[in-house]
């Protein structure tokens, strides 16, 4: 048993308020909600301690990691040193700001007597600035080429586009649908590279379904068309 697992199955603590490395603002029905433990699920095979320590960090703030392993030590005495280990390689990611803090925009939509009046335009504009910390917002917004819809997808993306995304030209295959991944900046923060944000929704999505699902329905495509991560 990971020291990650033993440390969410003893104390499973609510989360932080903050922002995580592209965490799920919302699972929706696309992504099968399914119990998971600090990016752990039963039968998963130990990761690294840089791992362990990067999912932690996608739920909670170090603080939390901090209480929560100096309580678990005393809880588990003979997971101790693992523990501080966890504790150390947590203080030591934060200290160097290696975590991408995004935050994942999903399901975004207006009620239909509503539209067309600048609404949906206004509440984006705005979420940037509520994000707290997290340095962009990713989107995922569906392919017309591939939407059964394609004029609506087209809509979506010219919206977004005039709201300020910017297209990272990576695709995503999701289950059954087909996205493009689009990046909303948050204010006085510099632009993720397209590679950086790819990376942190991936992290999302190997750390919220588990792994038998995430190599089944979920994938990445780089601008080339070439398979990624």
């Amino acid at each position: 048993m990971t020291a990650t697992y033993l440390l969410a199955g003893s104390f499973l603590l609510g989360h932080e308020s903050g922002h995580s490395i592209a965490r799920p603002i919302a699972c929706g029905n696309r992504v099968p909600p399914q119990r998971t433990v600090l990016g752990e699920t039963p039968g998963t095979p130990n990761t690294t301690l840089t791992v362990q320590a990067k999912r932690l960090l996608g739920r909670y703030e170090l603080p939390t990691i901090q209480r929560m392993t100096a309580l678990c030590s005393a809880r588990h005495p003979e997971q101790a040193v693992a523990f501080a280990a966890l504790r150390a390689e947590a203080e030591q990611l934060t200290a160097e700001n290696a975590c991408c803090r995004v935050s994942q925009l999903d399901y975004f939509a207006v009620v239909p007597a509503y539209r067309a009046h600048g609404i949906g335009a206004q509440l984006l504009a705005q979420l940037p600035a509520q994000e707290g910390d997290a340095e962009a917002i990713l989107i995922e917004a569906e392919m017309p080429e591939k939407a059964e819809d394609a004029a609506m997808a087209v809509r979506r993306l010219g919206f977004y586009a005039r709201c300020g995304a910017w297209d990272t030209h990576y695709t995503e295959h999701l289950f059954d649908a087909w996205f493009r991944i689009l990046v909303l900046d948050c204010p006085d923060c510099s632009s993720l590279a397209p590679e950086a944000a790819v990376e942190a929704l991936t992290d999302c999505y190997r750390r919220t379904i588990s792994p038998t699902q995430w190599q089944k329905h979920v994938q990445f495509f780089a601008p080339d068309g070439s398979v990624y991560g």
